[in-house]
């Protein structure tokens, strides 16, 4: 199978969870976050390590993980626990290899595109994770967030599985929320300058990986059901943020996903 190019590598970057478990050895790193083109994180012995995403992708391009000179200095070569080893099976998708132990996004794919966050940023304050949130509280059910299918994928040689903001298993639901950047142009987030895996620019992309959930998971017997920003009140200054009412924003979730409710576990 032809090297995927370092461009798509880079991309993936933007969906490092915030800790990662190896199934190897059961090492664990945390505050796992990326700055300046580095991943960084914290090892179980309490000592950080850093590790550009240009020596990774040299260790991927030469099928050499544990020797690769760029890594020498990252890693204890020849370990299976190794940060390097643990973000690398990540990245490409070797699910055999680690366990997630947070679904969370650590930070948005843009900011890697851009060369990285000065500070790692959760998502936990996102519009996204409040809708969620408000998901969960309806349905009675805790949602498995940027949950992958192995039929759901994206484009290339070598395609990545494509997240869906929410999973419910048990409803055979998937939930996503659609921010200003779904619907919009956004130079920030579309970089019309720079060209992806499908060819096109991520703007255009983002449309038709859209489109591809939408077509997708309704052949696999699991229904979509979409949010948009404009389904609640928002901030127009504040590039369209939600303007949070909890008691407004329920009902709203609610009379959406009222098809749902019968299925939901009951009051206690």
């Amino acid at each position: 199978m032809s090297k995927i190019s370092k461009s798509d590598f880079e991309e993936r970057f933007g969906n490092l969870p915030k800790e990662l478990r190896t199934k190897s050895q059961g090492k664990v790193y945390r505050n796992i976050c990326v700055k300046g083109g580095k991943v960084c994180g914290i090892k179980e012995s309490g000592n950080s390590f850093n590790i550009s995403i240009s020596s990774l992708y040299e260790a991927y391009e030469n099928d050499d993980y544990y020797s690769t000179s760029a890594l020498a200095n990252n890693y204890n070569i020849g370990r299976n626990g190794a940060p390097a080893k643990a973000i690398l099976d990540f990245v490409l998708d070797y699910n055999d290899s680690f366990v997630r132990t947070s679904t969370k996004k650590n930070h948005p794919q843009s900011d890697i595109i851009n060369g990285g966050v000065e500070e790692c940023k959760s998502r936990k304050d996102s519009d996204e994770a409040y809708v969620i949130d408000l998901c969960d509280e309806v349905l009675k059910t805790k949602a498995s967030r940027q949950h992958r299918f192995p039929f759901l994928l994206g484009d290339g040689a070598n395609p990545t599985r494509l997240p869906v903001d929410a999973y419910y298993k048990e409803l055979n639901l998937v939930v996503e929320y659609y921010e200003l950047q779904h619907t919009e142009s956004v130079s920030f987030f579309d970089k019309p300058e720079k060209m992806t895996v499908s060819g096109v620019p991520r703007g255009e992309q983002r449309k038709i990986y859209d489109q591809r959930r939408r077509e997708v998971l309704p052949k696999h017997d699991i229904s979509l059901v979409i949010f948009n920003y404009t389904d609640f009140l928002y901030d127009s200054s504040k590039n369209k943020r939600l303007i949070r009412n909890h008691a407004n924003d329920i009902k709203i979730v609610r009379e959406k996903l009222e098809k749902y409710l019968k299925n939901c576990k009951s009051d206690a």
